[in-house]
């Protein structure tokens, strides 16, 4: 039976030059869905021992903090919100390409990956990672001790403060939205930023316009699923 989030589990992936991996929910499934939510997380050591990455992370720490020093300001990745209108699978929630240089140990490393999650046509969550480089490879690589992503439907995007069942609508979820909005206004936007609403990258009247035809839409017809 289909869930409402689904987690894909991470334990033992690596984030290693030129090796490929994937990963999936099964036998959990996720129903379509309108609208998703996604995290990546876990906790990543260096390997092999002895190695610049190992003497950098010779204990687990927080994926993002890697992510930070391989790829800066790569870590707002790991959180987003996609958008999928025909409410069908498969779908591609995230597609996150990195690209970036950094010194490590005294050396420079040339990082770059290609980091996938979303629904397959069987309702199964998928992730894997890709096109990865770390040059030179004897810097070493990444493993994951602990890990997932987790991929959350979000059946009413409407209502935004996410009360009730997902069709109770009402004022709380306009002040909600506006507070998410104002917060995020001027800057940069894209799908971690709750205040853009219609997730085109920027956080301006046209996300007010996008959350409330959604909000007039539901109060008069219910969810869009």
């Amino acid at each position: 039976m289909a869930q409402q989030s689904v987690s894909v589990n991470l334990a033992g992936v690596q984030i290693r030059h030129a090796t490929n991996q994937s990963r999936s929910s099964a036998p959990a499934t996720l129903a379509p869905a309108p609208r998703y939510r996604i995290e990546i997380s876990g906790a990543v050591s260096g390997q092999p021992l002895f190695s610049p990455m190992w003497l950098l992370f010779p204990n687990p720490v927080p994926l993002a903090q890697a992510m930070e020093t391989l790829s800066p300001g790569s870590s707002a990745l790991l959180r987003s919100e996609a958008s999928n209108p025909a409410g069908t699978h498969p779908f591609a929630v995230t597609d996150i390409t990195l690209s970036d240089s950094t010194e490590v140990g005294g050396v420079t490393v040339s990082f770059a990956a290609t980091l996938s999650a979303g629904i397959d046509a069987s309702n199964h969550a998928y992730f894997s990672i890709q096109n990865v480089t770390i040059s030179p490879s004897s810097i070493g690589y990444l493993t994951f001790s602990t890990g997932s992503v987790v991929i959350t439907r979000v059946p009413c995007p409407a209502n935004f403060d996410g009360q009730g069942a997902p069709g109770d609508v009402n004022s709380n979820d306009i002040s909600a939205f506006l507070s998410a909005w104002l917060a995020g206004v001027g800057g940069v936007g894209g799908s971690a930023d709750r205040g853009d609403y219609d997730l085109d990258g920027v956080v301006n009247s046209n996300d007010i316009s996008a959350f409330l035809a959604d909000w007039l839409s539901t109060v008069a017809t219910g969810c869009p699923e």
